[in-house]
């Protein structure tokens, strides 16, 4: 499992400073009052879309959409993600809870939970073969859940 940490860059921020073995690998950055963002990977520039009329949300990288995510609901804090051939679930582990899990074919491989009951300092867990870019993206997904429910 490959496992990141997450931190606010700033005290009332939402864009994320993301480390891994304890060294910052790239920092996250949402818009206060929109659904998008972008990060920097590598040398390489990612962004973070919603398609147009409430679609999809994408990665989009240097080749184009690596990964997307529906959102069948907006009462529910569940996605559809699609990367390549692979077809996840990343949803609330619990009805009210902060902690997400990714699912695949019914199996838990990998979550993302804070640090302590109000703190958005977090650990991640994710499978090895999945991208670090499209980790990040499955951590902007929760990042925009946790966003969502502090402004209700």
């Amino acid at each position: 499992m490959a496992e990141l940490q997450a931190w606010p860059k700033h005290f009332a921020s939402w864009c994320f400073h993301v480390a891994a073995d304890d060294e910052r690998i790239t920092t996250l950055d949402v818009p206060w009052a929109l659904s998008g963002g972008s990060f920097e990977l590598d040398g390489k520039r990612f962004e973070l879309v919603r398609a147009p009329n409430f679609g999809d949300f994408q990665l989009v990288g240097p080749m184009g959409v690596e990964a997307s995510a529906a959102k069948p609901s907006a009462f529910v804090r569940r996605y559809a993600v699609e990367f390549g051939r692979r077809r996840w679930t990343l949803e609330a582990a619990q009805p009210i809870a902060r902690r997400f899990r990714l699912v695949e074919d019914g199996a838990v491989i990998g979550d993302v939970a804070p640090n302590a009951p109000i703190s958005r300092r977090c650990r991640m867990s994710w499978p090895d073969d999945v991208p670090r870019q499209v980790q990040v993206f499955l951590f902007w997904l929760v990042v925009l859940q946790w966003r969502r429910a502090s402004q209700h």
